[in-house]
């Protein structure tokens, strides 16, 4: 996979990978969240910016997923826009409701991999005031010479009743998210019901997970052009919880969530 341009592995990515569209507006934030000299502050804006759109088009397939799932009573779409301009219909107003209070999220869980997560899980809240999140510790080597371990999981209940949002801000070879994945997989929740939102993810990353789980949905706002020789992202964000947490690296070598 080194070797092979990223042109080409987005071609070979199936239809259950979404890519955001370049708009002006996630070109500005992504050229925000890669410069070095962005502070903390700045930098969380930027990420709630990109996490607002992400989630909103995550939260239009939650409802095509549960369309599928069970039979509803009619409803009518009720369109907003974006920040990017795009419309969108995530949220749905019953035709005998005629008020306002009548719009309504569409039922998900939230799953966050601590600590990046926690950034998407704020714009989660944002949307979805109520939504109730799950957490996961996975942690692996700073240097990826060690393969992830599972320190802590906690779910909210009935998770398989509903889409689950996984929430990681930075896909590179996909290890922890995959072992995410087999996580709620156990926790009895359907490969279906999966939608893995993330900012940025390496081509190769994206192409694993949806081989190893083909049935699992990913919602990504950008693909950069691939890894390095020790494994992460080229360009990518830097540290990324080191950054939005403002934070120092040191404690990326035994919590290496990148």
């Amino acid at each position: 996979f080194l070797k092979v341009s990223k042109d080409k592995l987005i071609q070979l990515l199936p239809k259950s990978v979404t890519i955001l569209t370049p708009t002006p507006m996630l070109r500005a934030a992504h050229t925000v969240l890669r410069d070095n000299n962005t502070s903390c502050h700045v930098f969380r804006h930027a990420v709630h910016r990109v996490g607002r759109t992400l989630i909103t088009k995550a939260l239009g397939v939650a409802m095509g997923i549960s369309s599928t799932r069970k039979a509803r009573s009619p409803r009518k779409a009720l369109f907003f826009q974006d920040d990017d301009g795009e419309s969108s219909s995530s949220f749905h107003l019953d035709k005998d409701l005629a008020s306002a209070d009548a719009v309504t999220p569409p039922l998900v869980f939230g799953v966050s991999i601590v600590r990046g997560g926690q950034a998407i899980e704020h714009s989660l809240r944002e949307i979805v005031p109520e939504v109730k999140i799950g957490k996961m510790i996975i942690a692996q080597s700073i240097d990826k010479s060690h393969g992830p371990r599972l320190y802590y999981c906690r779910f909210p209940r009935n998770l398989d009743t509903a889409p689950v949002l996984l929430m990681d801000p930075v896909i590179s070879t996909s290890n922890t998210c995959e072992m995410a994945l087999r996580i709620l997989l156990d926790h009895g929740v359907e490969e279906s019901q999966i939608i893995l939102c993330c900012i940025i993810a390496a081509p190769q990353g994206l192409l694993s997970i949806s081989r190893n789980f083909p049935k699992v949905r990913i919602v990504c706002s950008w693909v950069d052009q691939g890894l390095n020789e020790k494994f992460f992202v080229i360009p990518g964000l830097g540290y990324f919880g080191a950054r939005y947490f403002n934070c120092s690296e040191v404690g990326l070598i035994t919590a290496g969530m990148q």
